[in-house]
Order: C-alpha cells, then structure tokens, then sequence
C-alpha cells in the first residue's frame, strides 16, 4: 500500500507541476468545492478580520504564526524563475528571515513550485500540501506585481493552538459548523485527496482565540510567511491579479534537504543522492524542484 501511495503521489504531483502555470490550472478548484456550506463558514470565520500590520518584521520560520511584507521593486519583464530568484534576493538581504536565530543563506535555499498566481487560488485555511513531503526548515513567498481591483488578495489565521506537527493541514469544514468553538484540523496530503487514506481530525482550534487578518498588499510588496501560518485566497479573485508566490526550503547543515518520500532515481539530476533511512535528499540545487 505504502508503494503504492508514493506511486499515485508522484504521479498527481507531476501532473499538477505539468499544467500549474496555464490556463488549465484551473483543475486546481476541484480542491476549493464550496460544498456543506464551505464559503458561508469560511465568510463567517472571516467577519472580524482586521488588516495585517507585520512590515519589515524578523520572522523564525520554525515557528507558528510568523510572517512579515517587504516592500521593493523587480524587474516583471523577465522570466518567472529569474523574478523568484531577484524577490529572494531581496528578501534574503534584509537578513530578517531566521533559522534558530540565525538569517538564511541564499545559496542554502532550492525554490519549490513557483508559481503564477493568475489563475491559483485555493480558498480554504491550509497549511501547505508539499510540506508533508518536504518536512525541512522551509516559507513561502507571495510577491504581487499588480492589483487591478481595490481589495485585498489572502486571509492569514494566528492562533496560539496551533502545533507545528499539525502541517500540512486544513480546516475539516465538514465537521465545523458556524458557531462551534472548536475549530477541527485535518491532516493535508495527496493520499487524502485520492482518498487513498481516511481523513481524521489532528487538533483543533479554539474560535475565542484566533485572529484573522487580510493581506491588502500593494503593488511590489511580498508575504513572507512560515510554513506553519494558516492562510487562504479571497474566493473573490478571478484572474485580476498579476503576480507569483513559491516556496523556499531551507538545506540541513550538511548540505541535504529532508525529504519523506519514495525517491526515484533521475538522469535529468545525477547529482541528487537519496539517503532513505535517514530521509534525506542530497544535490539538490536551486530551481531543481521549481
């Protein structure tokens, strides 16, 4: 079974990383139903957002609720790997994001899925999927370009019930109704959504002690959050938005990144090195995973 799981993982995730920058990426929806009242309960969470205020902040990415907005101009005539590589750049520089206290080195950092936001939009609080395979110091990154409408883009959720081991992780809309105290989280992961495994319930969250804030970014300004910060896209977006986000992991001491996976083996990068005892990937360099 477990062969299995790695095999059909493999698959959807290369057939998502195929189509992820076109048109077609759309298909990403079948992940955003709005069934059982989804967007009524995610609208009612919501009401009492205010507006981040986290700018030029120092974030530990190992931590819950961490992020800050850095604000700086790139060249958007270039190509989406050279703009991701430019916006880390620039991050990186402000010396504000931290491993155990300590800022991120660019040249420790691979790119993982960078993606153009146009046409993405997944509108429910998560924590992200690829995290249950790469399970390393890692953040994202979410830069906009241009807004062409006069609202926001992305709602962040803070709570101090929130466990690292909870990522990668969802709200259980099923099970939550408006007006519950006890927010339930379900583990996030490709198998769950073949239904290869049965979702069950990891934590919860307590509603008196969350806070909800929106993203009313402007033009040339970044998120950058820990992989451990709930966040979902406006269901109000539809392709009026230009801009990109991807993600970042952060390599090990001895060079490797940390990988729960089944590896196969590629003529397209000999350098990598599997270490599957200890599961770890070894050679990864920067865009090979984007």
């Amino acid at each position: 079974m477990t062969q299995l799981q790695h095999y059909l993982e493999n698959h959807l995730s290369a057939f998502l990383n195929h189509f992820k920058n076109k048109k077609i990426a759309k298909f990403y929806n079948f992940f955003t139903d709005s069934s059982d009242g989804k967007f009524e309960k995610i609208n009612c969470l919501c009401k009492d957002y205010k507006f981040l205020t986290n700018y030029n902040k120092n974030i530990e990415i190992n931590c819950p609720n961490q992020y800050t907005v850095l604000n700086f101009n790139i060249d958007t005539s270039k190509s989406l790997h050279s703009m991701a590589s430019n916006v880390l750049h620039n991050i990186l520089k402000n010396k504000c994001v931290l491993v155990n206290n300590k800022p991120v080195n660019f040249k420790d950092c691979v790119l993982l899925d960078v993606l153009d936001i146009e046409s993405i939009n997944f509108n429910g609080f998560h924590t992200d999927t690829q995290y249950f395979t790469f399970t390393g110091s890692a953040f994202n990154v979410w830069y906009l370009i241009e807004n062409y409408e006069n609202y926001g883009n992305m709602f962040i959720l803070e709570s101090n019930d929130y466990k690292k081991k909870y990522t990668p992780c969802s709200i259980n809309y099923k099970e939550y109704n408006i007006g519950d105290k006890k927010i339930p989280l379900q583990r996030l992961s490709y198998s769950n959504i073949l239904g290869l495994t049965k979702v069950k319930n990891i934590g919860y969250l307590n509603k008196d002690n969350i806070k909800i804030s929106y993203t009313n970014l402007k033009n040339g300004e970044c998120i950058v959050m820990s992989k451990h910060l709930l966040h979902r896209g406006d269901h109000k977006r539809n392709n009026n938005v230009n801009g990109f986000h991807f993600r970042v992991l952060v390599k090990n001491e001895d060079g490797s990144i940390d990988y729960n996976k089944y590896y196969k083996p590629s003529y397209k990068f000999p350098k990598h090195r599997c270490d599957e005892e200890n599961k770890k990937l070894y050679g990864v360099e920067l865009f090979d995973l984007a």
